[in-house]
């Protein structure tokens, strides 16, 4: 079978925190196009920053037709179809469902198939399922539905695609860049890295480390990140008193990530499900932790009971149950052999199931055989 044609639509060209994108651009074996801005009726090249339609011609109808729901869907479905006719795209790949749900009627219009490649939010959020009526339209326009884990595995069921649409692929990583953790040699520091989101609950991580501070006072808790609740947490850490024992370094390289995580004991992160029904995909931070070899402590939420075995890899308690993952922090704090033997067989389960190459090899298979030649 010959190799598609592929044009990759996407929400966000910098997004920091959107390491899987880049990961299918740049790695997918495809001769391919890339458009950013997705949820938005303008499209732009990635490689240019150019509109592919004209802007003025938009505003003009944006005025006229405000007011129609419809109106970024109609327009987009209005030029996209010539763009793919023209650069002679077989299959499209649009990143996250609202992505596809915007685009599919230019696909159905440019007989072009399309893949929808869901992330997180995308197939839990309220704001979403409600939105585009749980994808209903979208079940029927989809060659293919790639998800993360299986937690999304059967909310994409439950909006009604087939098992026939649905493709399970794991993100992956590049496991021989984090690999230099050591934890029987390190000081109980426990390092956390991600947005300071809700779903993420950096200020519950804050409250178990309280809790460890009792048994441990020399324990340390590293944040690598930022977000909407960073400042609620550096308050926070404040009124409790513990503001000495926690740092935080805001957004940092790999290659600074990396040297962090090498002199931690462990990765915590309280991952939940705020009333906003927002859930994360599998984050990519307790993959890389893993796969340097700390052992994880986090929660039974989303694809994170997918990359943590319990009790072998790290350990994982309810939501909110914060009095839990202090618990199991001092237990490894005080039992360092612990903590390096589930490094190693938490590296090992990663190498496994999470490789870059091994999952990127999955979806370029999805993407060859369901191209129009």
């Amino acid at each position: 079978m010959s190799s598609p044609r592929l044009c990759i639509i996407t929400t966000n060209k910098r997004g920091y925190s959107e390491t899987f994108v880049r990961n299918q651009i740049d790695y997918l074996p495809f001769s391919k196009l890339v458009l950013y801005n997705g949820h938005l009726p303008i499209l732009f090249d990635w490689k240019t920053d150019t509109a592919i339609s004209s802007v003025l011609m938009y505003k003009l109808k944006q005025k006229l037709f405000r007011s129609n729901p419809l109106f970024k869907e109609q327009y987009i479905t209005s030029y996209l179809p010539k763009f793919l006719r023209k650069n002679k795209i077989q299959v499209v790949l649009a990143e996250f469902g609202p992505v596809g749900a915007h685009i599919q009627k230019a696909c159905q219009k440019a007989n072009v198939p399309l893949i929808v490649h869901f992330h997180g939010d995308d197939a839990h959020a309220l704001r979403y399922i409600e939105k585009f009526k749980c994808y209903s339209n979208l079940v029927n326009n989809a060659e293919a539905v790639v998800c993360v884990s299986r937690t999304m595995l059967q909310a994409l069921k439950e909006c009604g695609f087939s098992d026939d649409q649905l493709c399970l692929i794991p993100y992956g990583i590049d496991t021989s860049f984090f690999s230099n953790a050591n934890p029987i040699h390190s000081s109980p520091t426990f390092v956390s890295v991600g947005r300071f989101v809700d779903k993420k609950a950096p200020h519950i991580t804050i409250l178990a480390f309280k809790e460890v501070l009792k048994s441990i006072p020399e324990a340390q808790l590293i944040f690598i990140g930022t977000g909407p609740l960073l400042v609620a947490c550096k308050e926070l850490a404040q009124a409790l008193c513990i503001d000495d024992n926690v740092k935080f370094k805001g957004v940092c390289t790999q290659e600074e990530i990396r040297q962090v995580i090498s002199s931690a004991r462990a990765f915590v992160m309280h991952s939940v499900t705020p009333e906003t029904g927002e859930k994360e995909g599998t984050p990519l931070s307790i993959l890389e932790a893993s796969a340097s070899g700390l052992a994880i402590i986090s929660t039974l939420h989303a694809g994170i009971p997918d990359a943590v075995i319990h009790e072998k890899t790290g350990f994982l308690v309810n939501e909110y149950d914060y009095k839990k993952m202090a618990a199991f922090m001092v237990h490894l704090a005080q039992n360092p052999k612990l903590a390096h033997q589930m490094g190693i067989a938490g590296r090992s389960h990663i190498r496994k199931n999470y490789d870059l190459k091994e999952q990127i090899a999955k979806l370029a298979k999805v993407i060859s055989n369901r191209h129009c030649d």
